[in-house]
C-alpha cells in the first residue's frame, strides 16, 4: 500500500511539474505576445504622429480614442486586444490618408480628426463593439476624399469593411443636392453598419456646425443642412437608439438657438 501511494504520490507530482511548466510556458507567451502588441502600438502611434505633424491636439484626441476602446475591452464589451490592433491600424490609414488636408473650421485642425471622433462615438455614445463598424467609421472618406481604394481596404482590412465603406461613399460625380436627395432615398435601406456609422457622422457634422461652423457657411446654409441631415436621420434603421437620440436632442438645441 505504501508503494502504491509512493507511486501514486510521484506520478501526481510528475503531472503537477508538467501542469506547472505548461503554465508558465503559456504565461511565457502571453507576456510575449503582449510585448509584441506593445511595440506594434508604440510604432504605430508614432507613425500617426508623422502623419498629423505631431498636433499636441491630435495625439490627446488618438490617446482618447484608445482609452476608450481599451475600457470596452476591460468590460468585456464585445471588444478584444487583436481588434484593437486592427483598429488603430485603420487610425494610421485614415491619417496616412487625410495626412495633407484640414477641416474648415478656423484652427484647421487636421482632417483626421473628424474620422476618428466619428469612431469613437460609435462606441461611446452608439455602444456598438464591433470592430467592423469601427474600423468603417475611421474609414468612412477615405475614397471620397483620398487616393485609398475599394480593393486596397478590402484587403487590408476585410469585406465587411468594405461593404460599410461602399454604402456611405458617395458619388462624386452627381452634382451636391442629387447626392443629398440619394441619401435620404436610400436611407432606410442601410445596413446596420452602414447606419451606425452614417448617424454618427451627421452627429460630428452638426455639433461641429453648432459650436464650430466653417467661416464661410452663412445662417441660411446651416439650417438647410440641418432640415436635410432631420430627413436622413428619421429614415436610417435604429442600427443604435442611443445615436439617434443624440441626434435628435442636437437638432432640437440648433432649432431652440435659432428661435
Amino acid at each position: 500500500m505504501k508503494k502504491f501511494l509512493c507511486y501514486f504520490l510521484g506520478i501526481a507530482s510528475l503531472v503537477g511539474a508538467q501542469a506547472t511548466s505548461a503554465a508558465v510556458a503559456a504565461n511565457t507567451q502571453v507576456a510575449q505576445l503582449e510585448t509584441s502588441r506593445d511595440s506594434l502600438r508604440e510604432s504605430v502611434s508614432k507613425q500617426f504622429q508623422e502623419f498629423v505633424k505631431g498636433s499636441k491636439e491630435m495625439m490627446n484626441q488618438y490617446d482618447g480614442f484608445i482609452n476608450t476602446l481599451n475600457k470596452a475591452i476591460k468590460e468585456d464589451k464585445g471588444l478584444k486586444a487583436k481588434d484593437l490592433d486592427r483598429i488603430l491600424d485603420a487610425a494610421c490609414f485614415a491619417a496616412e490618408c487625410h495626412q495633407h488636408q484640414t477641416r474648415k473650421n478656423a484652427k484647421q485642425t487636421p482632417y483626421v480628426s473628424h474620422p476618428i471622433a466619428v469612431a469613437e462615438s460609435v462606441v461611446s455614445i452608439g455602444k456598438v463593439y464591433d470592430a467592423d463598424v469601427i474600423i468603417a467609421a475611421l474609414l468612412h472618406e477615405t475614397i471620397d476624399d483620398t487616393h485609398a481604394t475599394f480593393s486596397e481596404i478590402r484587403e487590408r482590412f476585410g469585406t465587411k469593411v468594405e461593404s460599410i465603406v461602399r454604402e456611405v461613399t458617395e458619388d462624386k460625380s452627381l452634382s451636391s443636392i442629387k447626392r443629398k436627395k440619394i441619401q435620404i432615398i436610400q436611407a432606410p435601406t442601410r445596413s446596420e453598419g452602414a447606419s451606425v456609422v452614417q448617424m454618427a457622422d451627421q452627429l460630428f457634422n452638426l455639433n461641429n456646425l453648432l459650436y464650430d461652423a466653417p467661416t464661410d457657411w452663412p445662417r441660411e446654409r446651416i439650417d438647410q443642412y440641418f432640415q436635410w441631415s432631420q430627413s436622413v436621420v428619421d429614415n436610417l434603421p435604429e442600427a443604435s437608439k442611443s445615436l439617434k437620440d443624440e441626434l435628435h436632442r442636437v437638432i432640437k438645441e440648433y432649432w431652440k438657438k435659432q428661435a
